[in-house]
């Protein structure tokens, strides 16, 4: 559910953005299924389905939305990827909306793959609901073929110090540099900036140890 980060729920939206939410809400009265599920032998609208049909019924209607900033927070149980949205009216008026969307890795889905397909189904999900968009029969995520994959449980958390935590991020972080080349260290880069991050130890310490693995074996 989103929500005006901030706001009372009661909060007025600026005239502009919700004449325009409406013109697309009522323009956009579903999403043809453009995926095929080989598997299972069904079609779906996926996550790129969602995604081009509301783009295109939004432009229509002098609105974009973009994601202003994503971040995993890990506590306890599942983590979860926060973003925040901004819906942005051709006049220049917009509205900031968040959203909590689950990482969930699993067999076939490490913490990394997890967080990628995260990123683009919570956008899908994101776009369904801000345009009331009917319920799809699949996403990407739901569908894809990760047999292969045979997911470890996490070691039981061990409280660390926030000091301690850093240094181990930090040597993971010095890890990652003299593992990757120079160009998988320019995609990462990029990758963390996309997520609003500066450097590598603001990443999760699950995350650090995951990319360090993944290099690690590309090695062997």
């Amino acid at each position: 559910m989103q929500t005006p980060t901030n706001e009372p729920t009661n909060t007025v939206f600026p005239v502009k953005v919700a004449a325009a939410l409406l013109v697309a809400q009522r323009s956009l009265k579903n999403v043809a299924k453009g995926s095929e599920n080989k598997f299972h032998n069904y079609k779906y609208a996926g996550a790129e389905d969602v995604l081009t049909a509301a783009r295109s019924h939004l432009h229509e209607a002098g609105l974009m939305v973009l994601r202003d900033s994503a971040k995993v927070i890990e506590d306890e149980g599942t983590p979860v990827l926060h973003s925040v949205f901004l819906v942005v009216h051709e006049s220049g008026e917009a509205i900031i909306l968040d959203q909590e969307f689950p990482v969930v890795p699993g067999n076939g889905r490490p913490m990394d793959k997890a967080v990628a397909a995260s990123l683009t189904t919570s956008m899908s999900y994101f776009l369904r609901d801000l345009l009331l968009i009917p319920r799809v029969d699949g996403e990407e995520v739901d569908t894809r073929d990760d047999r292969t994959y045979t997911h470890e449980a996490p070691a039981p958390v061990k409280r660390t110090s926030k000091k301690s935590e850093y240094k181990n991020k930090v040597v993971l972080a010095n890890e990652i540099k003299s593992l990757a080349t120079d160009e998988q260290l320019e995609k990462m880069n990029d990758a963390l900036g996309a997520r609003g991050f500066e450097n590598f130890e603001e990443l999760p310490l699950p995350e650090l140890r995951a990319w360090s693995n993944k290099l690690k074996e590309a090695k062997q």
